[in-house]
């Protein structure tokens, strides 16, 4: 049923982080993230910017495959009013920004397909994942009778279900299919790469034609790695601000040697510093180079 593809693993990465194939899909990693139910969904039961964003940062993060979490492939099988749908056109539109986003990571893209049988129409999990009280209905929760193989509730208390005719139920099984092959009606618009704007003639018969300016390009600073020369007098990495009054002399203590990690030392002596510090701030620099930094910055 899986297929590795050994043509392009690398024996020294870790196997969770090389390429891994299914029939015909190709992931980049075996990262998965599973479908986690929101009950976020945009009007309409669409998918919103809360999906966008949430499933997207996995996508940043460089998952291999995400899935979109229970999506119902009819009205009747919502759980609640706030769960995705994709049984019209509307919500199948919907997906196509995540979809564009999802492929412009090279991330792979997958769906939960779900009905809420006889649980349908009742509270979000976070409200306790049971039937809708008189208090959220009088509030405004959208309430309609549940589908299901019997007409007994799940529990005293839920929506008594209707049971489904065989004809039904047949008819449930080409709900699911439509809602299935539904995915792949959405063609996501990819974002296109920008161009330098071709040469135009002049707008204008006294206007010269003009070329575009060649694109800019992005500007690369190289800073080099080198520790900050001491004053006379003073430990590496601290400068004494031009400003600042000389300490008196009689408060002056010797330096103690330091080891030069970048611009900062990394050493737990301060007392050459306590001059123009309070002490209680050298005392607490003295356990990490944050009172060297504090030096230099006043």
């Amino acid at each position: 049923m899986s297929n590795l593809a050994t043509d392009s693993i690398a024996p020294a990465r870790p196997l969770l982080f090389q390429p891994f194939k299914v029939r015909g899909l190709s992931l980049k990693n075996r990262l998965v993230v599973p479908p986690m139910v929101h009950y976020r969904a945009a009007p309409g039961s669409t998918c919103g910017i809360f999906h966008n964003v949430h499933l997207g940062r996995y996508a940043l993060g460089g998952f291999g495959l995400v899935f979109v979490e229970a999506t119902a492939v009819e009205e009747v099988g919502l759980i609640n009013e706030h769960d995705l749908g994709i049984w019209n056109d509307a919500q199948i539109e919907s997906f196509k920004p995540l979809i564009a986003f999802m492929k412009g990571e090279n991330t792979a893209i997958g769906i939960q397909l779900a009905h809420g049988g006889r649980k349908a129409s009742s509270q979000r999990a976070m409200d306790g994942m049971g039937p809708l009280t008189p208090q959220q209905i009088e509030a405004g929760a959208r309430l309609w009778q549940p589908v299901g193989p019997t007409s007994e509730p799940v529990a005293p208390g839920w929506l008594a279900p209707h049971q489904l005719t065989t004809d039904e139920c047949r008819a449930m099984v080409r709900t699911w299919a439509t809602a299935a092959s539904n995915p792949r009606r959405v063609r996501p618009v990819l974002p296109q790469p920008t161009h330098p704007v071709p040469e135009h003639p002049a707008t204008s018969p006294a206007e010269p034609a003009r070329a575009a300016p060649p694109p800019a390009q992005p500007a690369t600073i190289a800073v080099p790695w080198r520790p900050i020369p001491a004053p006379t007098g003073l430990p590496v990495g601290y400068a004494r601000h031009p400003a600042s009054p000389s300490p008196p002399r009689h408060r002056r203590q010797r330096s103690h040697p330091t080891q030069t990690t970048g611009i900062f030392p990394a050493s737990t002596h301060t007392r050459s510093v306590t001059g123009c510090i309070p002490r209680r701030l050298a005392a607490f620099g003295s356990r990490t180079t944050s009172s060297t930094h504090t030096a230099q910055d006043h």
